[in-house]
This record gives structure tokens, sequence and C-alpha cells, in this order.
């Protein structure tokens, strides 16, 4: 506790020292738009002279895959930044995107110049998609928050940079606004854009200043340097190449299923006396303690429970709860797989791209989203054969799964250097019977 309270007392010390430099910051910052050649070439000059930047990239929509790059922002000192713009509405000075990526290319492709970005990740994917293959990747804010504070309201770089730099912060949608009336990064008047994103690359610019000093006294530089950083490109590249699936196979198995729903509810409305919404908890309550005459087992705000607990304690006095908990399962299997994941895959590359989230949890495991992989089911046979349709991108290709064996307990055994727990391994004995023995 006394470690954990140190630590606080440092992060706050320090977040009060950057909100008290940074109180106005916005108001002294210098913002300078790149839109001609003769800018561009001077922004080059004053680019190839640093041995670290920020960027951060600006795009049409949030997946990488699919989204177009609208802009580019830098910078290497605080209160400035940099805005280069690629697509723009007609009338309004841009950069040819082909030539100005190839005389960046020196220096985002160069290693011995570091990186710095907020999510890093989606920049590191939008600037493999136009061909750039960004090197030198050493800080990310968000990453460095996420240790320093896992469960931290929001990671986000508006977020960090109200909280912890004191600075005004323009939300994406005040410019793109939301809904239906929402528009694209490239729509805005460049004017707002470049104010808007090169805000972004001083933000990211100032927090590595800030957040990097703190890694160190909270105990997690080596972590951060040594698994997060890396981990970055490497989640990066997964979430570029995608998974192969077969939909052919996932079509028949929807088939499949659409005639076993229909028996089963066949079998349902026969058991029930009568057809109903299976899908309704009311109607289905209706059915099972008013007309069956089973007995309630809980009661919701709602009415009677009808969840699966309630359904599982109610299939041994009569064959409807058992139906109904088998409707469910191949409808959620149907309904949030087999129909699903084949109109996620991309377009371009015929694969699923999903992604890998490092600073979700609590607790530091990965997370996944669009889909979420990790959620794929296989404790049932027709989980087991879903999970089957993800297949290797090429003929001659295999695809490999492993996991660690009783990770914890080694772990422990390794860090308590119990000499039983050890001899065990070392035995390769059964370590759940061996420790549930003492």
């Amino acid at each position: 506790k006394k470690y954990l309270s140190a630590v606080d007392e440092l992060w706050a010390d320090s977040a009060d020292k950057a909100i008290q430099e940074q109180v106005g910051a916005r108001s002294k910052a210098e913002y300078v738009l790149v839109d001609t050649q003769a800018k561009f070439e001077k922004f080059l000059a004053e680019l190839s002279k640093q041995k670290a930047i920020a960027l951060d990239t600006e795009t049409t929509g949030l997946n990488p895959v699919k989204a177009e790059l609208v802009g580019m922002s830098f910078s290497w000192q605080a209160g400035q930044g940099y805005y280069l713009p690629f697509r723009a509405f007609l009338g309004q000075n841009t950069l040819d995107i082909d030539s100005s990526l190839r005389a960046l290319r020196d220096v985002l492709e160069n290693e011995r110049v570091g990186k710095y970005g907020h999510n890093i990740k989606y920049d590191l994917l939008m600037l493999k998609a136009v061909g750039v293959e960004l090197a030198g990747v050493s800080f990310d804010s968000m990453v460095a928050s996420y240790l320093l504070e896992s469960d931290r309201p929001s990671h986000s770089l508006k977020a960090l940079g109200r909280e912890l730099l004191g600075m005004e912060v323009t939300q994406i949608s005040e410019l793109i606004g939301k809904g239906k009336k929402q528009i694209g990064f490239d729509e805005v008047p460049i004017a707002q854009a470049c104010d808007y994103a090169a805000q972004d690359a001083d933000m990211t610019w100032r927090l590595q200043e800030l957040l990097s000093k703190q890694l160190a006294p909270a105990g997690v530089e080596k972590l951060f340097n040594e698994v997060e950083m890396p981990l970055v490109e490497v989640l990066a590249q997964m979430e570029y190449n995608g998974i192969k699936l077969d939909e052919k196979k996932l079509g028949q198995m929807s088939q499949d299923l659409e005639k076993q729903t229909h028996d089963l509810l066949d079998e349902i409305y026969q058991q029930a006396g009568e057809e109903f919404n299976v899908d309704s908890p009311q109607q289905l309550a209706k059915v099972l303690f008013s007309k069956v005459g089973l007995k309630p087992v809980r009661k919701t705000k709602t009415g009677f429970s009808t969840d699966v607990n309630v359904l599982e304690k109610l299939r041994v006095q009569h064959p409807l709860p058992g139906l109904v908990l088998q409707y469910r399962q191949i409808a959620k299997l149907k309904n949030t797989y087999l129909d699903v994941l084949p109109k996620m895959v991309c377009a371009k590359t015929s694969r699923l791209h999903a992604s890998f989230n490092q600073t979700i949890t609590a607790t530091g495991r990965l997370s996944s989203s669009g889909p979420n992989l990790q959620n794929i089911p296989a404790r049932n046979e027709m989980g087991r054969q879903i999970r089957a349709a993800f297949v290797p991108g090429e003929a001659d290709n295999v695809l490999l799964t492993a996991d660690y064996s009783q990770i914890e307990l080694r772990v422990l055994a390794h860090f308590s250097k119990d000499e039983q727990l050890c001899e065990a391994f070392a035995r390769r004995e059964d370590i759940h019977s061996f420790v549930a023995g003492q």
C-alpha cells in the first residue's frame, strides 16, 4: 500500500505540474498547414533532422482495412504541430499523396528515428495499406497510460490531453457530426482539420514527455519496452494479415441449423399445445407456468424467470424446457457466428480482419473485437465445426494451436520455490490432483 501510495503521489505531482505548464497550451500552440510543395520541402528538411517524432494519421473511418488516408500530422516539440492534407474538398490545396509518401519514407521507414503515437497500431496499419512500413516504433501513449493506470475510465488521446495536459480538446464529432449527418474527415474544411490533427500529434508528443518518466517509478518500464511495445507491431501484422474463412462450410452449416430450428419449433409447439414466440420470455413463462403447470423457480421485476439456470432445473420435470434450451443454443450459434462471420469478410482481401486490443481488460489480457475471435465456441461439436471453418490462407499451409500447460501453477512454483510443487512438475504428475491431495 505504501508503494502504491508513493506511485499515486508521484503520478499526481507530475500531472499537476504538467497541467500547470500546459494551461492555455492550445492558444500558445503553433499549428502549421503544409499544403503546398514549397511548404512540404521546408517541412521535410526539418523533419529529417529529428531523432524522434510524434505522428498521427487522419482517415475516412475507424476500420484500417477499409479506410483511406486523408492526411498526416507530426510534432517534435511541445506546442508545435504540422498537418499534411492528402484529400480534401475541391478548391482546397492538398499534397500529392504518392509523391509525398515517397519523400516521407526515408524518415518513416528509418528505425533510428523514434516514432511516438497514440494507438499507433492503427497508424501502422494505415501506413502499411499505402505501402509504408513504419519503423522505429518506440512509444504508444495509450499503452503507457494503460500500464500506469489500467482502470482509468478512458485511455483516449482526448481524455488524456484534457486530464493530464490541461488542454482544450476538440472531439471528432464536433467536426464530422454524428448519425445520418456525419461527414468524412476529408470533407472537413482544411483549416479546422489542421488544428484538430496537428493538436493530436502535439498532445502525443507531450504525453510521451510526461508518461515516459512515470514508467520506471511505477515498475513497468521493462514491461513496456520489452513486451507491450514489441507486441504492438505483432498485433498490427496479425490484424493486417487477417484469417481465411471457409464461407461455403459456414453457409452449409447455417442451412442445416435452419432446418434443425424449424424441427425444434415444431416439437416445442407440440409439447406446448400451441404456437407462441419462443424468443419472448413473457410468452415462454406463460406457457411453462400457466399452460404446462411447471412450478416457477425465480421471479424478476418483469415476471417469472426463464433464463438458462431456470430451464436447466425445469428440464427434469418436462421435455419443453430442454427443447427450448436446444433451440436457444442453435439460434445463438446461427445468429452470432454462422450468419454474421461471412458478412465480416473483407471484399478486398477475402479475409476476416479482427482487432486485438491491449488496453481494454484490467488484468492485462488481450481482448478481441470486430469479431471477437477469442469467443468462438469450442465446448460442443457445433462450436468445434465453426472453429474448423477458420482455415489456412494457402493450400500448403497449416494452422497450429498451442497453450501453456497449467501456467498459473508453474508460475507459482517458480516464484515460491516450493520444493514439493517443483518436484511434482519435474515428475510430470497431474498437478491439479497433486495440489488437491495436499
